[in-house]
């Protein structure tokens, strides 16, 4: 009977202690939040998948050339833009 005790306990714990590497990949350590950008872009790219949602789009600098930036957000209920949107 007490070891059987001991291996429910043992599960028990493994089970909890499991989830706790999944929380530590959504620091934000590595992002400044203080600081606001805007860019105006053409989307090129975008899936809605769970977890993460990404969007990629195109945005051009002063003298045309176009630069690529890749976005992504923590799920997505809906959206209001399509590939080529402004």
């Amino acid at each position: 009977m007490k070891r059987l005790l001991a291996a429910c306990l043992v599960a028990s714990i493994a089970c909890l202690a499991g989830p706790i590497p999944a929380w530590a990949h959504h620091g934000y350590a590595a992002y400044d939040e203080t600081t606001i950008v805007s860019l105006k872009g053409t989307v090129t790219d975008y899936e809605l998948a769970n977890p993460h949602s990404t969007m990629s789009f195109d945005v051009k600098d002063d003298h045309g050339k176009a630069f690529g930036f890749y976005f992504g957000r923590i799920g997505a209920k809906k959206i209001s833009f399509h590939v080529g949107y402004k």
